[in-house]
């Protein structure tokens, strides 16, 4: 199917790693704009602190949702919206047709076209079973990626085209940009860890999902003298206080509550590896293609897996630190010293 000059809005996930999800499906998507329809007019919007990331991959026109946006929406409202997540930060955005997951708990937010399969407790049920298998099994994607698929077939675009379009592999998602900006970490190249030791933000209800913070400093302690590689710790909690002993023994570099996104980035893509919670962080690293060690305590990695499964590798509830530390050396083949 062919449109001429269809504008369409795709409003990504507020979270970073859902965003960094979804990058396979508009991966796809550019890619079947190339072979089907290079008229339609795509504009993708990323979550504000992670707009020059997503930026940087140079898939379609990318903007910044300001509230200029919104205003200007409602004298030029696009032909149809894709809002990938049921968000109040959404409000005030005017459409000719919205797509997105009504939900009950949230009836200021309404879309013109329901769409139950972003829900991942929904996915399997309201996508084709056949797109869903193919793309499990060809690309290895969890569910939170695979639903972001579904919105291509609203856009018009057939399984069949989808599944014989489709090319990806651990050289897909490449930053088309040398530098995402100016900064770079000091520390030597490939020569340190990045640990994030929370999960969802900090936030006390998803304390489930994070391995005791001591547990994280142990094994830094163990690789240092293990590999001689510094871990340093980031995220936006920094309630745990890391004892200043360890600061001055120099195994571990804390910069929690210290780096913007870009910079983030910037320094797990310069990192020799990653370990740490399902969080935002651990996709970043994938997306940058570094190894890296997953721990899931409540989350499943077949639901919220990282995009590169190759490159991750999943612990499940670890048993022993002992455990977690074998694995992380062996996933990124360090060298004891």
């Amino acid at each position: 199917m062919r449109e001429s000059n269809k504008t369409t809005e795709i409003i990504l996930p507020n979270r970073i790693g859902d965003s960094v999800l979804s990058l396979p499906a508009l991966l796809c998507l550019k890619q079947l704009q190339n072979k089907y329809n290079k008229n339609r007019e795509i504009t993708i919007y990323p979550p504000f602190h992670f707009f020059e990331v997503i930026w940087s991959f140079k898939l379609f026109e990318t903007k910044l949702l300001e509230e200029i946006s919104k205003v200007h929406s409602w004298f030029s409202p696009a032909d149809e919206t894709f809002f990938l997540s049921t968000s109040y930060k959404s409000l005030g955005i005017r459409t000719q047709k919205s797509y997105g997951e009504n939900i009950q708990a949230k009836p200021l937010l309404k879309y013109n076209v329901d769409l139950p399969y972003l829900s991942i407790t929904k996915t399997e049920e309201y996508l084709s079973p056949n797109l869903v298998e193919y793309l499990r099994t060809n690309f290895g994607f969890s569910i939170a990626t695979i639903r972001i698929f579904g919105i291509l077939k609203e856009m018009g675009y057939s399984e069949k085209q989808i599944i014989e379009t489709f090319q990806f592999d651990n050289n897909s998602l490449e930053l088309q940009v040398d530098e995402l900006n100016t900064w770079s970490p000091t520390l030597a190249k490939n020569n340190y860890l990045v640990c994030c030791m929370e999960a969802a933000y900090g936030r006390k209800r998803e304390a489930k999902r994070r391995w005791d913070e001591s547990n994280y400093i142990e094994l830094a302690e163990k690789l240092h003298r293990e590999t001689s590689l510094l871990t340093v710790f980031v995220g936006t909690d920094t309630s745990y206080k890391i004892p200043q002993t360890l600061k001055s023994q120099q195994s571990l570099i804390d910069l929690r509550g210290k780096l913007t996104l870009v910079q983030l980035t910037q320094l797990i893509r310069h990192s020799k590896a990653y370990y740490g919670n399902d969080t935002g962080p651990l996709h970043i690293a994938n997306l940058m293609k570094r190894p890296s060690i997953g721990i899931y305590l409540s989350t499943d990695p077949k639901d919220y897996g990282p995009i590169f499964k190759d490159l991750n590798k999943a612990i499940i509830k670890p048993q022993s630190l002992e455990k977690v530390s074998e694995e992380l050396i062996s996933s990124i083949q360090l060298q004891k010293v």
